[in-house]
């Protein structure tokens, strides 16, 4: 009954004890591998309000109780989301006409869109594709 949209103060208004009740939620959240949204946001180095904004603007997540509760794959979501792996760089970083040099289909698959700990997004570029942009200036000086 849990899993199915009712509330655990609903139950032990209908007469089922608290501890029962409580057993349940543990057993569910176990069951389907679920994560509390205050622990990923330790993780993430996000607020609970910052990442409960961004689940539910996405519709993922369940509320169990007072707690939201995210599958592994959702956890697997947003943890790619706000990580900026190693060696990337923020676009601004390499000049306004890297956004152009980018934005073409041959050398989009340098770049990653990220979140920070703030919630601003901005696109991340990798180490190779930093190497190509630095390679198609200087081929452009010696011409």
């Amino acid at each position: 009954m849990l899993g199915r949209g009712v509330t655990g103060q609903e139950l032990m208004a209908r007469g089922l004890p608290r501890k029962l009740v409580y057993e349940a939620r543990r057993e569910l959240i176990e069951v389907h591998g679920l994560m509390a949204s205050c622990e990923l946001a330790d993780i993430l180095g996000l607020s609970t309000d910052t990442l409960l904004t961004l689940v539910q603007a996405r519709g993922m997540g369940k509320v169990l109780g007072r707690q939201t509760y995210l599958t592994l794959q959702e956890c697997d979501v947003l943890v790619d989301l706000y990580t900026i792996p190693e060696g990337y760089v923020h676009i601004k970083t390499l000049g306004w006409s890297a956004y152009r040099f980018f934005a073409r289909l041959e050398h989009r698959q340098h770049r990653k869109w990220c979140l920070n700990g703030r919630g601003a997004a901005a696109w991340y570029i990798s180490p190779a594709g930093q190497l190509a942009y630095q390679n198609r200036r200087t081929i452009r000086r010696t011409r």
